[in-house]
């Protein structure tokens, strides 16, 4: 199954093309909060680079949130016009079960860069799906830290892959198990108060 997964949680975020979990080519944005202008060309270049046409798309995986107001709702709206234009199943995917998927039997606290200086995140037992432990809750970073606990933030290297490999796996998983969600029908997640995060 070829799957093509959009992230425009984070600040960052990318595009990759995943066969089934295994990668074939990914991009992470170029700038912070540039989604609306770069998404549409790294959508065309990964699949340029991996030899790739849209038609041979399977499943259009993207990400929910909660994380940056615009961006999701970029995101969001290019694979919900890519699913219903190009009649192909799409399948939404928090961001922060996404990156929790990621650490199989670890208590992880996965956290997206919402503000300038905070993030949100929840404690998860990895896995997929993941087990959440806690509710999301906003603040400072270094607040996150706890110990026997991992916390995963965009300072790692290797942050939008692990997003874009979350994204693809949780996708995979909940597309098996309850086939594609309703393009129309998608929506960001949103905190207290109706703000996306």
């Amino acid at each position: 199954m070829l799957i093509l997964a959009i992230d425009t949680s984070c600040f960052r975020g990318g595009v990759g093309l995943f066969e089934e979990n295994l990668p074939i080519f990914y991009l992470p944005f170029p700038e912070e909060r540039k989604h609306v202008v770069y998404l549409p060309i790294l959508i065309q270049r990964v699949l340029e680079e991996s030899k790739r046409e849209l038609k041979d798309i399977d499943l259009i995986a993207v990400a929910l949130g909660p994380g940056s107001f615009t961006g999701l709702r970029v995101g969001i709206s290019v694979g919900k016009v890519m699913a219903y234009s190009l009649s192909k199943p799409i399948k939404g995917v928090p961001s922060l079960d996404a990156l929790a998927s990621n650490f199989t039997g670890l208590r992880v606290i996965p956290t997206v860069r919402v503000r300038k200086r905070q993030y949100i995140g929840a404690m998860f037992k990895g896995g997929i799906p993941p087990s959440k432990l806690t509710n999301e809750v906003v603040k400072d970073l270094s607040d996150f830290r706890q110990e026997d606990v991992l916390v995963v933030d965009e300072s790692w290297s290797n942050y939008n892959f692990l997003m874009l490999k979350g994204i693809v796996v949780m996708a995979k998983f909940l597309f098996d198990k309850e086939g594609s969600d309703d393009p129309l029908k998608i929506s960001p997640l949103y905190l207290r108060g109706g703000q996306p995060c």
